[in-house]
């Protein structure tokens, strides 16, 4: 079975592009050491661009979960801090947490893609006593943008992208 998180990754990139943006995913920085590949860490998974009247860039980390929470460990710390880094650099830059909750059995059933602003996440994060993000909490909040599945992998962007 394919690694979940692998194919939203896709999923992300190719409903973006649908949506006419660049998307450029990081690529993991490995190198050699020794006999044996090392991974160095990435600050997250793509960089999206959208050009209209100036150019609007983003910084996306990709997450999946098939469960109703997504724990906040799972978004490393290096990873929200250049989230935060990438958000608070410009105003038309923003840092963003893809989630998509899914399920096991039937993934055309449950499979929802939210973008999530790095300052709210930070913000349910520091909230205190809750070590994760809530689908429910996603679907209140109205600074959380769901992008709802159209066509067979491809989610719409066309609400995100709107605000920018």
């Amino acid at each position: 079975m394919a690694d979940r998180g692998k194919v939203f990754e896709k999923e992300l990139r190719d409903s973006m592009l649908n949506a006419g943006m660049m998307v450029e995913r990081i690529p993991d920085a490995t190198y050699w050491n020794g006999h044996r590949m090392v991974s160095k860490q990435t600050p997250a998974d793509f960089h999206a661009y959208k050009a209209s009247e100036r150019l609007v860039c983003f910084m996306i980390e990709a997450k999946a979960t098939s469960t109703s929470r997504l724990d906040f460990a799972r978004l490393e710390e290096h990873q929200r801090c250049a989230l935060i880094d990438f958000d608070a650099f410009h105003e038309d830059a923003h840092g963003y947490v893809a989630v998509n909750f899914y399920d096991k059995v039937s993934i055309r059933r449950g499979n929802r893609c939210f973008m999530v602003p790095i300052a709210v996440w930070d913000e349910y994060e520091m909230l205190g006593g809750r070590k994760s993000l809530a689908l429910s909490q996603c679907e209140e909040d109205e600074r959380i943008v769901e992008c709802p599945r159209i066509a067979g992998s491809i989610f719409d962007m066309e609400e995100w992208i709107q605000n920018f």
